[in-house]
């Protein structure tokens, strides 16, 4: 199945013609070998005529490329289980009882984000005028996520208050905080009130606990890209939607620890306790 554990040769094919376009069939066969699978070449030939006649791929003189028609059905399918599944009633019913852990893996900083965003709203359901307190080491890829104002409708509506620490304050991350800001409710912003920073974005709504963890050096690049935003922007455009969207391996644990959130919460209350509001 498709991105299982257990692929068959017609999955790793079309996983392979995602990496390399109009490839040959030498070349899959090539590629089937680098990979440890070894299959022969009558195989790579009879699996490929199999996804031709399935509308799956298109073959083009003697290469074979994705069919574009497919790529669209699949990413209209994606999409829809992507929107189904990070509502909040499905992801109420798969977050970990207390001293267990799930993790996902996702593709991209907007999936990412949009992942978080939806397990935050789903947490913020259910613990009712709780404060939701995160850590970002870089803010402004909240601009990243579609859902990004229901998060700060719906801490206006449970009267939540929300704090957040970045050290970062480009002009991206403080767009990303004037935007906060202009919520009603209970939401104020300043640098770290932990004696330690976080290694990693962390987030925390009551016994849940947060953390997604970029790749080494997109933090940087994040920060750098921030820094250099009208630079970038000028000479190429397309250069921010292009980062959040480019394939990375990012995680996203949520794990449930009274203990580790209480003692992270109770940081951010007795810090913001004496600052003034905003």
């Amino acid at each position: 199945m498709l991105l299982s554990q257990n692929r068959k040769l017609d999955d790793l094919l079309i996983e392979w013609l995602v990496e390399k376009p109009l490839a040959s069939a030498e070349q899959l066969h090539q590629r089937s070998h680098s990979a440890q699978h070894r299959y022969s070449i009558q195989a790579i030939y009879q699996q490929l005529a199999r996804l031709e006649q399935a509308g799956v791929i298109r073959k083009i003189r003697s290469r074979y490329v994705l069919n574009m028609n497919w790529i669209n059905d699949f990413a209209d399918f994606s999409e829809k289980m992507l929107r189904n599944y990070q509502q909040s009633n499905p992801i109420q019913s798969i977050l970990p009882e207390e001293g267990q852990k799930v993790t996902w893996k996702l593709p991209s900083i907007a999936i990412a984000v949009r992942s978080m965003t939806q397990v935050v709203l789903a947490l913020l359901e259910v613990y009712q005028e709780q404060p939701f307190c995160e850590w970002a080491p870089v803010c402004w890829f909240h601009l990243a996520g579609e859902d990004e104002q229901n998060f700060l409708d719906s801490l206006k509506r449970g009267r939540h208050a929300y704090y957040l620490c970045s050290p970062s304050n480009t002009a991206l991350d403080k767009s990303y905080k004037q935007s906060a800001l202009q919520t009603p409710g209970d939401i104020r912003l300043a640098a770290c009130p932990l004696s330690k920073e976080p290694r990693y974005h962390t987030a925390v709504v009551g016994d849940y606990y947060i953390q997604c963890k970029f790749p080494r050096g997109l933090e940087n690049e994040l920060l750098n890209v921030a820094q250099n935003f009208e630079a970038v922007a000028h000479r190429s455009p397309g250069t921010l939607s292009a980062l959040v969207h480019r394939r990375e391996k990012i995680t996203v644990s949520v794990a449930c620890s009274r203990r580790r959130s209480k003692h992270f919460t109770n940081a951010y209350r007795r810090f913001f306790g004496f600052q003034a509001s905003h």
